[in-house]
């Protein structure tokens, strides 16, 4: 079931945010989230390699996509946790990149979720997990609070 809120992020990753990061072939489906990136030269490092908020951000928009594709009109969700594992760098012979997202498991309003980030050779370079907590949503349209979940 998607969300208007799901398809809302759909446009906001097609739009001038995916540009900037280089974001491209989208897709989503029923707890799952996939895209290619390109990262443009402002996303490289002195060194040459692309640099780790790159590829945190690139798994924050995947794990959401992810679980905004199961999502219910009247849930909203954010970042709660989010955990990245750099395994080897990420230069300009690695690219494009292959992000992956998947939901793993949906307790109370926490959804756990994994993700990989693969190089154009299939090699493993990054993976993540994250915890998406879901906020009440009101009929009147407004969000409240009901806080992150204990660590």
């Amino acid at each position: 079931m998607h969300s208007s809120l799901f398809e809302q992020l759909k446009a906001w990753l097609a739009g001038d945010i995916g540009a900037d990061y280089g974001i491209a072939q989208l897709q989503a489906a029923a707890g799952v989230a996939s895209f290619s990136s390109q990262p443009p030269a402002v996303h490289f490092n002195p060194l040459g390699g692309v640099h780790g908020g790159y590829t945190a951000t690139l798994f924050d928009a995947a794990l959401g996509l992810a679980v905004y594709s199961q999502a219910c009109a009247e849930e909203v969700y954010v970042t709660a946790s989010l955990q990245v594992n750099y395994l080897r760098p990420i230069g300009l012979a690695a690219l494009p990149l292959r992000t992956e997202a998947r939901v793993q498991q949906r307790e109370g309003r926490n959804v756990a979720v994994q993700a990989t980030l693969h190089d154009a050779q299939g090699l493993l370079c990054a993976n993540a997990s994250g915890v998406f907590t879901c906020l009440l949503h009101t009929a009147s349209g407004a969000t409240q609070s009901v806080g992150l979940p204990a660590r």
